[in-house]
């Protein structure tokens, strides 16, 4: 049985550690997917992504973090006093009171993956910023604006291992929202190990793959590279990156007859 693994690298646009990392890694066929943050990314960071054909690039949704790339007038219910994104709780509370205009997450979204189009950018699929694309209701919302904008390619919050407290919030979102994604192409499980151990080593990596794999033929792999970890995150992104790098994984896969894909390739 073929088994399939997308590789994708979050938090394109992030900082210019985060920016370069995944750079480097795409150059050297590290990586198969990589999605970008709209609203932080310098546009002469994205010039380089086309040179990558065999790279998906998708948009990743964030409503949660830094100023939106909307007009504050047009989104005010979106965004607290200093113009900045309410944080994740926050946006799906007032979501849910009913504080947040749909037509304004419409108006963000879409500014969002205008702005990447507008770069010459094939979207192949989407994920968002703590992934909110699966939170209860918002999510749905999401996922509509998403349909009309043809983005028929979702990531699929199922985590493969959910010990960790964060992650077994996302495997119950995931659950709640399964129907509202239904028409879309996703993988089946997500690997979210080096996120959740805040570490990155071929241990961890081989025993996550044999794990997910077992229960699916058709597996993302999230991770999070940077040249240097950022403050006040819990993400060790430096070890992130020194694996793909430096690790012999490519071995691993071959053995177990993995082939790496990327989104377009679903």
């Amino acid at each position: 049985m073929l088994r399939r693994l997308i590789i994708n690298a979050d938090d394109f646009g992030w900082d210019s550690d985060a920016t370069q990392s995944i750079l480097t890694l795409a150059e050297n066929h590290k990586i198969t997917s990589t999605t970008i943050i709209a609203n932080s990314v310098r546009a002469k960071d994205l010039y380089p992504l086309n040179r990558f054909k065999y790279i998906s690039t998708g948009v990743h949704i964030n409503l949660i973090s830094g100023y939106p790339l909307s007009s504050p007038e047009r989104i005010p219910s979106l965004i607290s006093d200093d113009g900045q994104f309410f944080g994740a709780d926050q946006l799906l509370k007032r979501f849910l009171l009913g504080k947040i205009k749909p037509s304004e997450l419409e108006i963000e979204i879409v500014n969002q993956i205008e702005f990447l189009r507008r770069h010459h950018l094939e979207i192949s699929h989407a994920d968002s910023h703590k992934h909110i694309h699966q939170y209860p209701m918002l999510g749905a919302a999401i996922i509509r604006i998403l349909k009309q904008q043809g983005i028929m390619k979702i990531r699929n919050c199922n985590v493969s291992n959910y010990n960790d407290k964060k992650m077994f919030v996302v495997k119950g979102f995931n659950s709640f929202s399964r129907l509202f994604s239904s028409y879309y192409s996703s993988p089946d499980l997500l690997i979210t190990d080096f996120s959740n151990q805040k570490d990155a080593s071929l241990p961890i990596f081989e025993k996550a793959i044999k794990d997910a794999f077992f229960k699916s033929s058709l597996i993302e792999f999230m991770t999070h590279p940077g040249l240097n970890n950022r403050e006040g995150s819990y993400l060790n992104r430096l070890a992130e990156y020194q694996f793909w790098m430096n690790e012999n994984w490519e071995t691993m896969l071959t053995a177990n007859n993995i082939k790496l894909i990327n989104y377009n390739e679903l």
